[in-house]
């Protein structure tokens, strides 16, 4: 009921919930004016990526959809004010029991799948295994590390990154070329990123 614009546009919108979050609840955080305009521009540049595509969704796309995905954005900023906000605990604990309660919260959806609707080779399960390791637990784990030593507001600015890794790898995998539109949306993220940095520095751990 979402296109993937859409729901990149909605999903960018974390670091916006990270900020104001921050600024309640972190006294080394406060927001001022540099960190403000940096999220913003980020923001923009994402806007800018995905925008022309998202709105064409925005039409077709349900209510209920929509509300989820704005669900999901404030539990994203939620999550990385709740490692800012938590006792100093060693990273790879840290991020073992937020993998692993992800993981027992969403195991009830296994049985909305009906078993005879799965058709999975070894490839699928090396899929899942590949997945689960390298993005997830090793990139998890690194977060903790990062977050304990930065700010809840830096780390949330990576989701505004992604899309630039993204163009990276896919010109160097596939030489994939990007328009105007795109190189013009990246430079505004990466703009927005180093305003943030630069306004709200960095606290050293």
């Amino acid at each position: 009921t979402v296109n993937s614009s859409l729901a990149a546009l909605y999903t960018a919108a974390v670091p916006i919930f990270v900020v104001s979050g921050a600024t309640f609840l972190f006294a080394d955080e406060r927001m001022n004016r540099g960190t403000a305009i940096g999220v913003l521009t980020g923001f923009a540049g994402v806007a800018v990526l995905f925008g022309p595509d998202a709105m064409k969704g925005l039409g077709d796309a349900s209510v209920v959809a929509q509300l989820l995905l704005i669900l999901a954005t404030m539990n994203y900023a939620l999550a990385s004010l709740m490692a800012r906000g938590a006792p100093r605990i060693e990273a790879i604990p840290f991020a073992t029991g937020f993998v692993t309660l992800a993981a027992v919260v969403s195991w009830p959806l296994a049985f909305t799948v009906h078993p005879s609707e799965v058709n999975a080779d070894w490839t699928h399960w090396a899929a899942v295994v590949g997945l689960g390791v390298i993005p997830t637990a090793i990139a998890q784990a690194l977060y903790m590390y990062l977050i304990a030593r930065t700010s809840a507001t830096f780390l949330s600015l990576t989701g505004y990154a992604i899309p630039v890794v993204s163009a990276v790898l896919g010109w160097i995998f596939f030489r994939e070329t990007q328009s105007w539109q795109a190189l013009i949306a990246f430079a505004l993220i990466l703009g927005g990123v180093w305003l943030a940095r630069r306004g709200g520095g960095v606290k050293e751990g």
